[in-house]
């Protein structure tokens, strides 16, 4: 059975950023940080390795907060408190390698 994250964020160490500081920062930031090695699995109800062989995948599907995006939302966009998600889901996938990479999305999160 695959392993079922809940946030995207226990990849990175405790207090890695700044939640009141800019975007650009929180992403110089997360990028300088080191992920973590293992991360509470919800399917196996135990700490699962983020990397390495038996952690090796091709396919991440992956639901995104969207209410800094989206239009029923105050529209904060990379500034909101839901902007440094992006950043670390994007630091995991590139750190891993991973081949294929699906995110939910809403079209007026492409077109702002």
């Amino acid at each position: 059975m695959p392993c079922l994250r809940k946030d995207i964020l226990e990849t990175l160490p405790p207090n890695t950023f700044n939640p009141s500081d800019c975007f650009m920062k929180k992403i110089y930031d997360i990028n300088r940080a080191d992920n973590m090695c293992y991360q509470k699995c919800l399917s196996h109800d135990n700490l699962c390795p983020l990397f390495g062989e038996c952690s090796e995948t091709d396919l991440d599907t992956s639901g995104l907060p969207c209410t800094d995006q989206s239009t029923a939302g105050r529209q904060l966009f990379e500034e909101g408190p839901t902007g440094p998600v992006f950043a670390a889901h994007a630091k995991y996938h590139v750190e891993k390698r991973t081949k294929i990479v699906i995110t939910e999305n809403v079209i007026d999160f492409w077109q702002s």
